[in-house]
């Protein structure tokens, strides 16, 4: 596995003891998804538009009109995208390179991969009618996401009101699973928690124009970025201000939920801006639709 140091991607409490405004974090190096040759196709990808580029790097992006660090590192991502065209690399980032170099390690060390497989159920009762337990030589670990696109199991477990139609998570963050686990005593926790996300409808309660993938499913914007550009604040339908926008954004979606209990008027919100958030970073005018709020289930 190749990593990079993300200087400067400070922790988000870095004010508090212990924190650090340097950063710690660990990014995946970019990744040439073509090295991965026939199984490139199946690599699971986020279906919306990418860039040779990694998180640490779209702050100083979003700058790009403002700063001279900001053009610098424009050029730089504009240099990686004519490399790519020129030698023909597929370079990606983030989740997709992690996976990447994960799914080509595996493929090296002849790991078996069985695709088309679905899982039905754990088996607990074999041979011949006689009940016994069945152990595997070091355990199974199931590594299956969690819940996002399960409306069932989001009304069973997460505050309301809640919506699969709001998530921007991995289609097969299904959670059939983990059900399976639980039937067989499994201990969960955190159930009610989620890698919250803010994101938006238009005020027709429908997705704002380019909010779809190429293959014309649903794909809603996300704003843990732009939210915490200046200049905008996000308030209950009262009004009222709730969070500090430019906080971790799963802590926002933890206020968002608060304030709904209190009030049962803050799911959804509403982002109030002038011009100058909007010209703080290209694209912006997408986030004049309405927010709501999604979530990436932690149940994993």
């Amino acid at each position: 596995m190749q990593f990079v140091y993300a200087d400067g991607w400070s922790d988000y409490y870095d004010t508090l003891p212990g924190g650090e405004l340097r950063g710690r974090s660990l990014l995946a190096k970019l990744f040439d998804v073509k090295e991965l040759g026939e199984w490139a196709p199946r690599l699971s990808r986020y279906k919306g538009p990418s860039m040779p580029a990694n998180s640490d790097e779209y702050p100083q992006l979003f700058l790009m009109k403002r700063t001279w660090g900001g053009k610098r590192k424009a050029m730089q991502l504009g240099g990686r995208m004519l490399y790519q065209k020129i030698t023909g690399k597929e370079l990606v980032s983030n989740g997709a390179a992690i996976q990447g170099r994960m799914l080509q390690m595996a493929l090296r060390a002849n790991v078996p991969i069985w695709t088309e497989t679905p899982v039905r159920e754990f088996i607990v009762e074999v041979r011949g009618g006689r009940e016994l337990r069945v152990r595997a030589r070091e355990g199974v670990l199931l590594n299956t996401g969690g819940f996002s696109r399960n409306a069932e199991m989001r009304r069973q477990y997460q505050p309301q009101p809640s919506s699969a139609d709001w998530t921007n998570a991995n289609p097969g963050d299904t959670g059939e699973i983990l059900q399976a686990a639980i039937a067989l005593g499994g201990a969960v926790d955190c159930m009610e928690e989620a890698w919250w996300v803010v994101t938006s409808l238009g005020p027709n309660e429908e997705l704002p124009e380019g909010a779809r993938a190429p293959d014309g499913s649903p794909l809603p914007f996300m704003h843990h970025l732009d939210l915490s550009l200046p200049f905008s604040i996000m308030v209950d339908q009262d009004g009222e201000r709730f969070c500090d926008e430019a906080g971790a954004y799963m802590e926002i979606g933890q206020r968002m939920y608060q304030r709904h209990r209190q009030t049962g008027k803050a799911v959804p919100a509403w982002v109030v801006m002038d011009s100058r958030q909007l010209s703080t970073t290209r694209g912006a005018r997408r986030c004049r639709a309405r927010f709501r709020n999604s979530g990436s289930t932690a149940a994993t």
